[in-house]
């Protein structure tokens, strides 16, 4: 799974601090079971609590999920 996102959730701040990466990735590692179709809402669910419901940039999260096969190309 590949989770995409603009500066908006990285950026998101609290207090003057920002999420930053590995506020992103800690969020993300506690939702490794949420269904691929649900966890763009869930991180913006997670950046708006971190920010006390305030977004000040543009925020665009997107889940791309490989179906097809593992392995090299046939």
């Amino acid at each position: 799974r590949l989770v995409l996102v603009t500066d908006g959730v990285t950026e998101a701040r609290r207090n003057g601090r920002l999420l930053g990466e590995e506020g992103l990735l800690k969020m993300l590692r506690k939702m490794t079971r949420t269904r691929p179709a649900r966890l763009p809402q869930r991180v913006l669910n997670g950046v708006l609590h971190y920010t006390g419901g305030h977004l000040h940039d543009d925020t665009v999260i997107l889940t791309v999920v490989r179906t097809g096969p593992v392995g090299p190309p046939q």
